[in-house]
């Protein structure tokens, strides 16, 4: 996980001693320079990133559906409040993510790269402008 991914308040599994917590910026600042060969705390190497699940995807607030294919994901009113949808399948560890415009219909984006919670949030705030 690079630190140029995070931002402050990204979920991040921070190792058996603290389990899944929000970064904040004094310990993004730390990361960031154990990430660059410092030797400022062998703390930050127990860093991972947290796998996006359907469990993490009801936490997060997102609404499970059922189809006769699969179970997805969703949260609607992105970024404009009734025309984006955000739709997210999870299965054998593989997460497709739609952004889909409900006006037409269309997909305006397939994103297959996104595994971890924290990029999923950061995804949220450059969609909505809010914490996710």
């Amino acid at each position: 996980m690079k630190a140029e991914e995070l931002r402050i308040g990204n979920l991040i599994d921070q190792g058996p001693m603290y389990g899944v917590l929000p970064v904040d910026a004094y310990e993004l600042y730390q990361y960031s320079l154990f990430k660059k060969g410092a030797k400022t705390a062998e703390y930050y190497k127990d860093w991972l990133p947290v796998t996006i699940t359907e469990e993490w995807l009801l936490m997060l607030g997102f609404d499970e559906h059922e189809t006769f294919e699969n179970v997805f994901y969703q949260i609607s009113g992105l970024p404009d409040k009734d025309f984006f949808w955000l739709g997210i399948s999870v299965f054998d560890g593989y997460c497709d993510v739609t952004l889909r415009d409900m006006r037409d219909f269309e997909s305006v984006a397939d994103m297959n790269d996104i595994k971890y919670v924290h990029q999923l949030q950061n995804l949220f705030f450059a969609l909505k402008g809010k914490e996710l």
